[in-house]
Formats: C-alpha cells, structure tokens, sequence
C-alpha cells in the first residue's frame, strides 16, 4: 500500500495486488461457481485474526459516549442518524458533517479499526449539507426529480419553504434545511454531471469523503427495484411517472452504473464499501419495492444472512435460531462444497438471533463462530447489521481467540459434522446436536 500524499488517501499498489491474487488463484482454480460479474475486492490485506475479522453498524445517542468498545472490532460504520439529537437542532441541519466529525474521533479512539460512514446514491438527504446546498441552487436541479405538474403533495413547509423537486418527508421530519424544504429528495441518475460528482464529491471529496484520513470506506443505503426506488414514500403519485415504465428502467440502470463505478474508484482510492460483502449471496424483501434474490454485486447492503452460493436455489442462511439449527446441515453442506464462491469473495456472516427476532442475548454464538471459521476465506467478517441505533454490542469472548491460519477446507467428516483444521486450532460443527467447538492444537514438545 502507498499514501498518496496530494489526497491524503491510502492507495494500493500493483504489488500488493498480485500478491491478493495469487493468495486467491489456487481457490479459483479449485472451484466451479465463477466470482460474479462487478464483485470489487478490497484494495487491503486480509486478515485470519479472528478479532479483527469483524464488522458492525454503529450509531451514538450522545457526545459524551465512549468510543473504547470500537477497538475491539475491525470494521465499524457509522449510520447517518449517528448523533441526529445534535444535529437535528443546528440551523441548518449538517448530518454528514457531524458524521465526519465522529469518524475523526473514532479513528483516533481506534487507530487499528476501519471507520465507514453512511451514504445514500438514491435518496438525496436535505439534512446533508453537501446535498442542500445543490437543492438549494437552481443550476443543479436537472440532478434530481421533479414533482409532476398536477401532483397533489405538499411543495411548501410550514416556514414558507418551496421545491418543486420531489421530496418526501424524512424519518427524522422537521427540522431546519436552509431555504429548501426538509425531507427526502430523489437524485436522476440519467444525468452524467450527477454521476461524476456523487463519485468525486460526495464519496471521495477531501473533507466529507474518502480524502479525509479518518474515513476508510461507505455503507451504501437503498437501491432502485423494478418497482421504483426503496424506502421512498408516495413516489409514483409524486413523480407521476408510471409504475414499472420506461423511465423507471432507465433510472435503475443508470443507478447501478452509477454504484459501479463509485465501488471501483472507491477501491482504486484504498476504501471499500459493505454492498460489496456477501455479492450475489443475499436475498432482500424490496423495502416497498419488488424483491430480489440474489442480487447484483454491489447493489444492495447485507444483512448478513446469505445464500450458500451465489445461485438462489442453495439454502439461505435463517436469522434465528430455531431455523438455524433446522438448516445448519443444508447450509453447510453447500458452503462447505468445492463449488461454493463462499471462500472467495468479501464474506459476512451475522450472528443468528433469538425466535422472536431480537438480537440480544446471542442464542448460539459458538456455533455461529465455528460456522463462520469452517466457510471463510480471507477477506471475511463476523459481525451485525443494521439493529437500531445503538453503540453496545454482545461480543463473545471466544473472537479474542488465535486460531491461527486454515491449514485446510470445510469438510463433512461425518453425516452433519463439518470440520476444518487451522494451524492452532480444529473448528468443528455437529449439526445433528447443535454443538460448535474450537478445540486448541495442543503444542508440540520441545
């Protein structure tokens, strides 16, 4: 890796890259499953410190929080309602601004910890003082849509604030957003200008980007389905543009360019960004829009329950625990499987939750890090999605453990049994009682 010192951004070398893909090409060569198309793989070196391979959504209710617990883990991203009580009362309202604040202060609590922010490609946030200040500029309105001609919706505010731009309210409303009103706007990505300075702007500008030392990478939030964008309230009656139409399609395909080419120059700068974890391996409700199986590299975010393999015909790994235990066999047969891209691409497998889908206290976290040790390749993490806006985390005090590095594959000794031999330990995963084990290597004698 080399520091560009002009942009303060850490870059990889040609080097450091070939030696990633000779660390992977004795797989690839090994497998049947080919890497799906658009996968981007971290510009860092990867890690088997089972501590380090780690990964959570964060978010701090107050200033006065302790940043200690983020040293602990190896990657944390801050969610964009990260101290909304703080910024909810500035005038105006600077959400990504105090996001970069955190991450400066996160970086320094946890200089060896990755810190990610929070970004959004489909909604344009009025509470992000980046996007309000093109809102507010009549010259960049082509960047985003417009109200139709006899939409019904609200354009003014209380204030006397006017838009003719499409905005919906937020999940924060009220609020000060400059001359604009507050809420959910939606950008155009069939504007090429748009494109070029999401990318350069918002997701590697030198102050509230990647050119800022204290950021390593971007949780990307919401995507455009078939059926319009997700999490996007009263669009069609708003927009007036019809359901499932020509123009939804172009403003989809022009998105996923758009997130495309953000991923990959993102990576070229030395970031990364979690849509690309667990590529062609997750299945999403839709949000309000048309579900999807298996979805495109890098278009959507993993919640960390993903497909055996990249095809939506394997076993998806259940979020509780009851499920689990049910389909350990299913899905570890086929993740264990020579055929699997489980080992390599970027992984994260989340800790299964209790039957009534609450998180806290895990119900079987040796299990889930006995499975997570059996299936991972080098560039994989453990971790949480997306539970609230809360800053604590149960973390079992077998991730302090050093397993060292895999001496070997996943294997089904038996029928439901599943091991895998690392250099200071055997991982071992009895399906048939539910039973996770990390047994030691006992040290040779001198």
């Amino acid at each position: 890796m080399r520091r560009d010192e002009d942009q303060g951004m850490v870059v990889p070398t040609q080097r450091f890259m070939r030696f990633v893909a000779a660390l992977l090409l004795p797989a690839v060569l090994a497998y049947s499953t080919p890497v799906p198309d658009h996968l981007v793989m971290p510009p860092f070196p990867p890690t088997y410190n089972l501590s380090k391979s780690t990964m959570i959504q964060t978010c701090a209710n107050s200033e006065s929080d302790s940043l200690d617990y983020l040293r602990e883990w190896g990657i944390v991203s801050y969610d964009w309602s990260n101290l909304n009580g703080i910024w909810h009362n500035d005038r105006p309202m600077d959400s990504d601004v105090k996001l970069v604040d955190q991450a400066t202060l996160a970086a320094k609590a946890a200089p060896d910890t990755q810190i990610w922010i929070y970004r959004n490609l489909v909604i344009a946030y009025a509470e992000f003082k980046q996007i309000r200040e093109k809102l507010e500029d009549p010259q960049y309105h082509s960047w985003f849509l417009p109200f139709a001609a006899n939409a019904s919706a609200p354009r003014c505010d209380k204030a006397g604030h006017c838009s003719d731009l499409f905005h919906t309210p937020s999940q924060r409303p009220g609020g000060d957003c400059g001359s604009v009103p507050c809420g959910w706007y939606v950008f155009d990505h069939r504007n090429q200008s748009l494109r070029s300075w999401l990318v350069d702007d918002l997701m590697l500008g030198a102050r509230y980007g990647l050119g800022n030392a204290s950021v390593s990478g971007f949780y990307l939030d919401d995507w455009w389905t078939a059926d319009g964008p997700t999490e996007v309230n009263n669009f069609f009656p708003g927009t007036g543009l019809p359901h499932r139409g020509v123009e939804i399609a172009e403003l989809r395909s022009n998105w996923s360019v758009t997130v495309w080419e953000a991923q990959k120059q993102i990576a070229a700068a030395g970031g990364y960004t979690w849509n690309n974890v667990n590529c062609q391996l997750d299945s999403n409700p839709g949000y309000g829009g048309a579900p999807v199986d298996c979805v495109a590299c890098g278009l959507t975010k993993s919640e960390g329950y993903p497909h055996a393999d990249a095809n939506a015909s394997t076993p998806l790994k259940p979020q509780t625990v009851t499920q689990a235990r049910q389909q350990c066999a299913a899905w570890l047969r086929v993740a264990c499987s020579s055929g699997s891209v489980i080992p390599r691409i970027p992984f994260l497998l989340s800790f299964t939750r209790n039957d009534n889908h609450s998180q806290f206290p895990l119900p079987s976290p040796t299990q889930d890090i006995a499975t997570f040790l059996l299936v991972r390749g080098p560039y994989a993490w453990l971790g949480y999605g997306w539970l609230g806006c809360i800053d604590t985390y149960e973390r079992p005090p077998e991730l302090g453990l050093d397993v060292g590095e895999p001496t070997g594959q996943c294997e089904e000794a038996s029928p439901g049994v599943f091991t895998r031999k690392w250099s200071k330990a055997t991982v071992a995963m009895d399906c048939n009682t539910w039973e996770g084990s990390i047994t030691p290597t006992a040290a040779r004698p001198q």
